[in-house]
């Protein structure tokens, strides 16, 4: 199954769009300018893992307030550092636009945060850790998904009022090259999105990535 550029998927329960991914806790490695993001909301919400019944997956959720502020652990010396490492560099408060878009910068690497509302697919495509390991293509893309994930569709009532899920759409951009950090890049980045219970000292419990295909890696 091949997924399109405005399918998005769900891990765990956050706030933050970094497509294609909805997620609390997302990782950039940004290795054409050597940096890292760590990027991400405390928790304050909870989703159950899945269950199967017959032929149906279910997964039970609580929610909670939506975040103010999202907190940013920033590596402008290497796009490899490990998660224990970034954790240990000093947080960034960035403030969450009530409305419109505001940006912040760090040297050369831009954050751009807007307030958004993310029109639903008629997929609905979820990450969990009981799931099996898949690798997906992203229709007129040089990227895939890999990670433990379930591809399902709304019910047709879904599909057909529309529906629309506000967040906050996170971008990146090297502002020296001009180089916007999506699905349409040529450069050499990789995306990952974590399910992580801060109450398990910020051990994720699965991960899943946003990765180009092999034949499409920068050459060295």
């Amino acid at each position: 199954m091949m997924l399109t550029k405005g399918d998005h998927i769900y891990v765990g329960i956050g706030h933050i769009y970094g497509p294609p991914f909805i997620a609390r806790v997302l990782l950039y490695r940004l290795f054409d300018c050597n940096c890292a993001a760590l990027i991400y909301h405390l928790q304050g919400s909870h989703v159950s893992a899945v269950h199967t019944f017959g032929k149906i997956q279910a997964m039970t959720a609580s929610g909670g307030q939506k975040p103010t502020q999202l907190r940013a652990h920033l590596s402008l010396t290497s796009a490899s550092m490990g998660l224990t490492d970034l954790l240990a560099l000093p947080a960034t408060p960035l403030e969450l636009p009530e409305e419109g878009s505001t940006i912040h910068s760090f040297g050369d690497l831009a954050m751009r945060l807007e307030k958004f509302a993310l029109r639903f697919t008629e997929k609905l495509i979820l990450a969990s850790e009981p799931l099996p390991l898949c690798q997906l293509g992203i229709s007129g893309s040089a990227y895939h998904v890999t990670g433990r994930i379930d591809v399902s569709l709304w019910p047709e009532k879904v599909q057909a009022v529309n529906r629309k899920r506000q967040c906050w759409r996170l971008s990146l951009l090297n502002k020296k090259d001009n180089v916007n950090y999506d699905l349409e890049s040529a450069s050499d980045w990789s995306l990952t999105a974590l399910d992580i219970e801060m109450q398990d000292g910020f051990q994720p419990a699965h991960e899943v990535i946003l990765h180009k295909a092999a034949g499409h890696l920068k050459k060295g």
